[in-house]
């Protein structure tokens, strides 16, 4: 197994001034567990290339100046929204003779012949699993075949995962790793030959409730004019 060196300083700088330490090319840490807590800095580019080898589930061995090494894992990074890279890290110490709980990187194998032949969306659900186990039994990751899905709708589950039985998973068995979907077909609008009413603007109503209001007006004084007119005929 590949052993994974890390050295730092303790850490003076607290607060807002630690800004200044980041652009001398050092990143701030806390390392804790077991009752006790330390500030600590380390090497900003030592600590890129460890945190892409190593990850969040692989033991260091970490020495701050001149004590011995402990063993700790990358419980919390902090990472840069704009740039990308580390601002802060978190470690926990851990004993190699007590269980801890870490999260399992997923690596995918090979890929799935459902995709391949039938056009199907493969859909990752998990990318980590919660596991419980000795320091000295974690693993760095668990690999997955794709090579199982072969038809729509084939899934694997934390239950098919083969670990080994000094691993314990503290996942739902049951919860859905990755599966494969059918595509997605979106439903074409079939076209229409009826024209739609043009919409009424705004006015319209009342323009055409003052016309009709006028026309009325209009007829009403014509059936006026006209009875006084058959009123005047009678009189003679």
């Amino acid at each position: 197994m590949e052993q994974h060196l890390l050295t730092a300083q303790t850490r003076l700088i607290h607060g807002r001034k630690v800004r200044a330490l980041r652009r001398d090319g050092k990143i701030p840490c806390v390392v804790y567990g077991h009752g006790s807590s330390e500030s600590i800095e380390v090497d900003a580019r030592s600590m890129e290339r460890l945190y892409r080898s190593a990850g969040e589930s692989t033991l260091i061995d970490l020495t701050i100046g001149d004590a011995a090494s402990a063993k700790v894992l990358i419980h919390e990074v902090s990472v840069d929204p704009l740039r990308g890279n580390l601002t802060h890290v978190d470690f926990y110490r851990v004993k190699m003779d007590e269980n801890i709980e870490a999260d399992l990187h997923i690596n995918f194998v090979g890929q799935a012949p459902a995709v391949k032949e039938l056009g199907a969306v493969l859909v990752k659900q998990l990318t980590n699993i919660h596991v419980s186990c000795l320091p000295g039994d974690l693993l760095s990751a668990v690999d997955v075949s794709l090579e199982t899905l072969v038809a729509f709708h084939n899934a694997i589950h934390v239950r098919d995962l083969a670990l080994p039985e000094t691993i314990s998973i503290l996942a739902n068995p049951d919860d859905i790793i990755v599966m494969v979907m059918p595509p997605r077909v979106e439903e074409e609008a079939a076209p229409t030959t009826e024209t739609a009413p043009e919409p009424e603007r705004v006015g319209d109503a009342e323009k055409k409730a003052a016309e009709e209001a006028t026309a009325t007006d209009e007829k009403d004084e014509k059936e006026g004019k006209k009875k006084k007119g058959e009123g005047k005929k009678k009189n003679a």
